[in-house]
């Protein structure tokens, strides 16, 4: 998928790199080593070139800049947010199954009887992949929490209703936005028997979506979401899932997995709309996606 971007956004006349580590960024966009390819190789055949000045720099994982302000899709203002399950609950806690933060353990035990329901879910604020999430009955649940806080306790959402015409059963369902504009999505579903997460990493399956397969209303949904952004240079996933009370949001990822354009169609219109906004961005700085 890495490859994919990398040799797309060289079709469109940009000129791209893999950068890493911290010690190697100089400042002001400036690198001291990067590394390229103009054809499909593997890592050890890729060209190292020296003092790389970047007009974009299109962050993959915890690489922090020195500078803040240089550009660079999804700024610290909307991390602080998706980091956190708190601060997206904070934010976002309206279009979620019923919530409750908690910072002791007596405000947990008071969640877990307000909150109605066989099963129940906690999360740890930071985490990702389904890591720190704890979903069963409150026993299980009590049994496996870390003892630090605060801790998320939310009412389980039962998606066995699927999504007419996409999905039976279990699943959520993830919207990728780029630049205001949804380029796609993929609905995912548990494949291990009494697993409740549908993360490819737990061994989840998934189906690629085009953008008019999407349902309406989780369309509406992450486009509100995405108003609060409205002007910042992004590229980020919304998880929903579909309940007998319609969608619910189940949280906010900042870091997209890079989709393969070999996975099918689908997959590919997603890592062509990605490469489409990263040239807008590194040559106009446009934010909003063009029609």
């Amino acid at each position: 998928g890495y490859l994919d971007l990398l040799l797309g956004l060289q079709a469109r006349g940009v000129r791209a790199y893999f950068a890493t580590g911290a010690e190697n960024y100089l400042g002001k966009g400036r690198f001291a080593t990067a590394y390229t390819t103009n054809r499909k190789c593997v890592p050890d055949e890729f060209e190292k070139e020296e003092n790389i000045t970047a007009d974009l720099v299109f962050n993959r994982g915890t690489f922090e800049l020195v500078d803040p302000s240089f550009f660079m899709p999804n700024p610290t203002n909307m991390t602080d947010i998706f980091r956190s399950k708190a601060e997206i609950y904070t934010h976002f806690g309206h279009l979620q199954p019923k919530s409750i933060l908690c910072n002791s353990q007596a405000e947990i035990n008071s969640a877990f009887t307000e909150i109605k329901g066989e099963l129940i879910v906690a999360k740890e604020p930071v985490g990702g992949s389904g890591d720190f999430v704890y979903i069963g009955t409150r026993e299980e649940v009590l049994a496996k929490l870390p003892g630090s806080f605060p801790i998320l306790v939310q009412e389980f959402m039962d998606t066995s209703v699927g999504i007419l015409g996409l999905v039976e059963g279990m699943h959520d369902l993830r919207l990728e936005i780029a630049g205001g504009a949804i380029i796609g999505g993929t609905v995912r579903q548990p494949n291990t028997p009494g697993e409740y997460r549908a993360n490819v990493s737990r061994g989840g399956k998934e189906i690629f979506l085009y953008p008019d397969q999407i349902p309406t209303e989780a369309v509406e949904m992450a486009l509100t979401i995405d108003t609060q952004f409205k002007g910042l240079p992004r590229d980020y996933c919304a998880d929903f899932g579909n309940t007998p009370d319609g969608f619910k949001l189940i949280e906010i990822n900042r870091i997209p997995a890079i989709v393969p354009a070999s996975q099918g169609p689908a997959a590919k219109r997603i890592s062509d709309s990605l490469i489409t906004y990263l040239v807008q961005l590194a040559t106009t700085g446009e934010t909003e996606m063009k029609a």
